[in-house]
């Protein structure tokens, strides 16, 4: 397949990152070794006669005398495939003579080896090999018969061999087939190379500039590799008693996929100055949208999106070529967190209540140091890395008081004995115990109810002690069973009246009065009432239309036994009504069962694509929010129609 300059440049670009920009955007995937003078020059390494070009470049030789250097790139190429390798290459600073020259090689394996340098420009005698050299002195002046111009070339040589004669008689047509001059490379500038292979039609092409200037048709994989399906390239150079400084600077290779700027995620109101989509050869970006980008037309913009936003960057080269590729930033919104305190009714002394996580889960810490002698509001900060604002709490903190009752005068065993007032003199709510006893003289503590910030009490009744009447005890009731009247006799035979009526609705402590001249205490009987409950029951998560839907339980979770109506029905929302057994002190109930009908998931149409085109991964959220998978296998190769399965749990 043969790839438009568009495509081919935007699946190469990837390389140009990962090879040598080593930035928090990109990742390395495509290694190098280096022999003799080759060196990699980082953002900051190129010599003062070069341009900086960034972090994806390799110098192959320094401007001296009698160097050498060799970069191999580990990565294999299968010459049944199409492909591009564009670069960028630094011949010299402006010396006409400079020596010697830079060859593109590719050979059979991955050894890191350097050929015979002069006229052999590092790649002389390696073989199989297939090269493009770059030829800036005319090595043929003395009577070296290779076939040369005298001004700089560009060549297509083979076998680790530099004279042209031989590469023309093994392809069967003149050495100027194989060779074309060109104007001076040593003009302290960068040069745009491309060697482009279509292996439909077996033609390797070499651009120089954006210029087409050799097209060599052979079987390469077959002729010169044996078949071989992965080959290795690399970069090779030498100098003489002439010399230049030579460097080469990626753009792409494609080859490897994509441009790899990695998705980010931020925290709302965060910038991102990470992400650079730089190549040697570009002249220009866009990005779009604009919203958030400090500046849309250069490749390294900070990025202040305020939700989460797919960045598209267009780059266009020196050639014309213009590649796109997106970048998604995450923004995910700042949390406040909140915390469970009950701050109004702190007492002193009490433990410190502030947590350092928050109830969404946020870690932090409080500022001052908690202090359960005083109030004070304290400040929350969330930890670094978490998307949250701080928090405050004031906590008052009261002092303890004490409870204060009025004290209650000494009566005779029996006589009545009005309850205790649950509420001190000074607005103290709290209960009493032990329960009143009117037959024996008792000291009863009061005990505050939580919350308050109050001391115990204690009182002393005295009971002068009487006859007491006997009864037997009323067993409890469920409210609004039928209660018997109390005896007006007691068991041990003392007469009297019960005060208040019986009461089946409410608790209720019952009065026995002794009959005037009876020598007995009055007495009391309490009939204890049972509230009606409400029975519980777990809810029952929502159910998709068909759904199983399970008997529901027919007893509570609080012990209550019964039945439910109407019939389950799990194709509409029902509110379903429990009913107690008799003689369960329960009220009835309801159950509400939610039946969400089920939804056809949604998705953008795919448009088509061309037969071996790369086709992006079919999304597993619909458009309206179901997660799924797709079957089968996405096929490039022939029209398919792929299923979407939702996920278990998605309606």
């Amino acid at each position: 397949m043969i790839l438009n300059p568009s495509a081919s440049t935007r699946i190469a670009l990837f390389i140009l990152t990962v090879i040598c920009f080593q930035t928090t955007s990109h990742a390395q995937t495509l290694n190098t070794v280096q022999n003799g003078s080759a060196q990699w020059m980082g953002i900051d390494g190129l010599a003062p006669w070069a341009t900086n070009k960034g972090d994806d470049c390799y110098q192959i030789t320094p401007g001296q005398p009698g160097q050498s250097g060799a970069v191999w790139y580990n990565h294999p190429i299968d010459f049944s495939n199409s492909f591009t390798i564009s670069y960028q290459a630094f011949f010299g600073v402006g010396f006409i003579d400079g020596a010697d020259g830079m060859a593109l090689v590719f050979k059979r394996d991955n050894s890191n080896v350097l050929g015979s340098t002069g006229e052999g420009i590092g790649y002389g005698g390696i073989s199989p090999s297939v090269i493009f050299e770059f030829d800036t002195y005319w090595n043929s002046g003395k009577g070296d018969p290779l076939a040369e111009p005298n001004e700089d070339h560009v060549a297509f040589n083979w076998m680790g061999n530099p004279n042209h004669n031989a590469t023309a008689s093994a392809f069967g047509g003149p050495a100027s087939n194989f060779y074309r001059s060109v104007p001076n490379l040593e003009d302290n500038s960068f040069h745009e190379v491309k060697v482009v292979w279509e292996s439909g039609p077996n033609l390797l092409k070499l651009y120089l500039d954006c210029e087409l200037q050799l097209s060599i048709q052979g079987d390469f994989k077959q002729v010169a590799f044996g078949g071989d399906s992965s080959v290795y390239f690399g970069f090779v150079g030498s100098t003489g008693n002439q010399f230049n400084a030579q460097l080469v600077c990626f753009n792409s290779i494609s080859f490897v996929e994509g441009l790899d700027i990695p998705d980010t995620t931020i925290c709302g109101g965060q910038t991102v100055a990470s992400i650079n989509a730089l190549i040697p050869s570009g002249t220009s970006y866009s990005w779009s949208p604009t919203t958030g980008v400090s500046n849309p037309n250069i490749s390294n913009p900070t990025f202040t999106p305020t939700t989460t936003t797919t960045y598209t960057v267009s780059i266009s080269d020196v050639c014309g070529d213009v590649t796109t590729e997106d970048v998604t930033i995450n923004v995910n919104p700042n949390i406040v967190p909140s915390f469970l305190v009950d701050v109004d009714l702190f007492c002193v002394g009490d433990a410190n209540p502030l947590n350092n996580t928050s109830l969404e889960g946020i870690t932090g810490s409080w500022s001052p140091a908690f202090d359960n002698t005083t109030s004070g509001t304290y400040t929350f900060t969330p930890t670094a890395g978490q998307c949250a604002t701080t928090a405050t709490k004031t906590i008052t903190v009261n002092p303890f008081v004490d409870s204060n009752f009025n004290a209650v005068a000494d009566i005779c065993d029996g006589d009545p004995l009005a309850p205790l007032t649950t509420t001190s003199n000074n607005g103290i709510t709290g209960a009493w115990s032990p329960a009143l006893d009117n037959t024996i003289t008792t000291e009863y503590t009061f005990t505050p109810d939580g919350g308050q910030c109050a001391n115990p009490a204690n009182l002393t009744i005295t009971v002068i002690q009487k006859t007491d009447p006997t009864f037997t005890a009323v067993a409890d009731i469920c409210d609004g069973d039928p209660l018997a009247q109390l005896p007006i006799i007691s068991n041990n035979g003392v007469t009297g009246i019960w005060a208040p009526a019986l009461d089946n609705t409410l608790t209720t402590v019952y009065t026995f009065t002794p009959t005037t001249g009876e020598c007995a205490n009055p007495a009391t009987l309490t009939i204890t009432v049972n509230q009606k409950a409400e029975p519980v029951f777990t809810a029952v998560d929502d159910i998709c239309n068909g759904d199983v839907l399970n008997p529901l339980p027919t007893t509570s979770n609080d012990g209550f036994t019964g039945n439910w109506t109407p019939v389950l029905d799990n194709t509409l929302t029902t509110v379903y009504t429990f009913t107690p057994d008799a003689g369960e002190c329960a009220d009835p109930t309801t159950l509400t069962i939610n039946v969400n009908q089920k939804v056809d998931p949604d998705f953008n149409i795919v448009n088509d694509v061309c037969n071996g085109a790369i086709l992006a991964p079919l999304p597993t959220l619909s458009n309206d929010g179901i997660n799924g998978t797709w079957s089968p296998a996405l096929d490039t190769t022939t029209t398919t129609t792929y299923t979407f399965t939702p996920d278990l749990g998605e309606c």
